[in-house]
């Protein structure tokens, strides 16, 4: 069967109707993201985000896996990765196909610079793909598997931390690589051929997708790789199998500017209080940021603080030093030693800094000491440990014990000495609750103690 076309022309009557729906389909596409039906994948975090996340593109859902937030968006609601855990994941046979030109776009907020090369979006093997990454100065780079190489697009500027951001790659066959911030294009790498597919791997959202090395590494032989994600807000991904042209990002910039800065408060080491405390060590939870503070599998009080009645100046025990005793000034700023070091010939060096998990790690409060005005210790407190620790006149004692020391006594003020071994209290022993606070034994024959 023969079908035969010819040419219609249109009355003058119906020319009005015609120039209205083609001006419609104009502002239609043009509203700061591109026309969805364009788009080989979307995903824009809005809705339920327990367990999954939609590609409205597709109709698909995929599973978030770590720990996340939902938190507000450019547009609605946006997901909050935490720079360790948190990765969206496409299965490898659904992921979508890009066989010529795509453009990949989203807004990001970061936290954080991440430990090196991470994935906006990638679905890539060591050997054919493409993704759009950021760096661990803040560079965004877009990169594909061309011939025999991975071509890679650099920016020549840093993202901003704790702003928004709009970031795009741009691959063209016959002209290369292109990189957008805000809509400006910000570095450009010339060259023709196509791009390796990945078939057989997933594609991966907000996480690097198999274990890498920190940039920046002190010793290379003592780094492994592992597992990291970028901290940051994404939101508003896509995936188009078309190029972008510079207007339509700029156009989508402009069209959606964020209605107010990310949720992503600024960062400050813990360190208890504020100002001058009653005199004494105190057990206490640290509060640092959700995305750090989530990751570890604590009793209620992991931490110790020392305050000092005329002092605005604080010792701290926080697990985040492994409990390195670091002196903490009224303006926080914290000094603090490595402590001792040990090596051997087979796994190099230890010290408490690589017990990261603080699984060997820990200090407890053996007595805390408190003199009323004008009251002298009449004699030096015995230290009991199965090592010889010495006799110690001080006002507080605390327990340290590592993988690279032996259990220590730390004290704010004492007479060092020597003692010989004699039995020991366990470091599992937490000081008894007195009328000096929680887990603090107060001595004070004068009078009551304050607070």
């Amino acid at each position: 069967m023969k079908f035969r076309f010819s040419s219609i022309d249109p009355s003058p009557s119906l020319l009005p109707a015609l120039a209205a729906a083609a001006l419609l389909l104009v502002f239609a596409t043009v509203d700061g993201r591109c026309d969805e039906s364009q788009a080989a994948a979307h995903w824009s975090f809005e809705g339920d985000t327990a367990a999954v996340v939609a590609d409205t593109a597709s109709g698909l859902s995929d599973p978030i896996s770590g720990n996340f937030r939902a938190v507000r968006g450019v547009v609605g609601q946006a997901l909050k990765f935490d720079g360790y855990t948190t990765v969206v994941t496409r299965n490898a046979s659904e992921a979508p196909q890009l066989p010529g030109p795509f453009t990949l776009e989203a807004w990001v907020a970061l936290a954080a610079y991440p430990w090196s090369w991470c994935p906006v979006v990638s679905h890539s093997t060591e050997t054919a793909g493409y993704a759009l990454e950021i760096g661990p100065d803040g560079e965004l780079a877009v990169k594909v598997f061309s011939g025999s190489a991975w071509r890679t697009c650099i920016s020549q500027t840093r993202i901003p931390l704790r702003a928004w951001a709009h970031v795009a790659g741009v691959f063209d066959p016959e002209t290369g690589l292109t990189v957008f911030i805000d809509g400006q294009e910000e570095g450009r790498l010339e060259f023709r051929g196509g791009m390796t597919p990945a078939r057989r791997t997933d594609l991966v959202i907000g996480s690097v997708p198999q274990p890498s090395e920190p940039a920046y590494i002190h010793r290379e032989h003592g780094t492994l790789p592992g597992w990291y994600s970028l901290d940051a807000i994404l939101d508003e991904i896509e995936v188009h199998a078309r190029i972008l042209s510079a207007e339509e990002l700029s156009q989508a910039v402009a069209s959606l500017a964020p209605p107010a800065p990310p949720d992503i408060p600024e960062r400050v080491l813990p360190s208890g209080p504020q100002g001058p405390g009653r005199f004494g060590a105190y057990y206490t939870r640290l509060e640092y940021h959700w995305e750090w503070d989530d990751l570890w599998r604590i009793d209620d009080d992991p931490d110790v603080v020392v305050q000092f009645d005329d002092s605005p100046v604080r010792v701290v025990f926080w697990r985040g030093t492994r409990y390195s005793p670091a002196w903490v000034t009224e303006n926080n700023l914290w000094m603090a030693d490595q402590s001792v070091e040990a090596w051997d010939n087979k796994e190099g060096c230890f010290e408490h800094m690589q017990d990261r998990h603080c699984r060997y790690s820990h200090v407890r409060i053996i007595e805390t000491l408190a003199l009323c005005p004008g009251q002298r210790l009449r004699q030096p407190l015995a230290c009991r440990s199965p090592h010889r620790l010495g006799l110690l006149g001080g006002r507080i004692l605390l327990l340290l014990s590592g993988p690279d020391r032996d259990p220590q006594i730390h004290l704010g003020e004492g007479i060092p000495g020597e003692a010989p071994p004699v039995p020991g209290i366990h470091p599992s022993d937490r000081a008894r609750p007195g009328p000096g606070g929680r887990g603090q034994r107060t001595v004070c024959h004068d009078r009551k103690p304050r607070g």
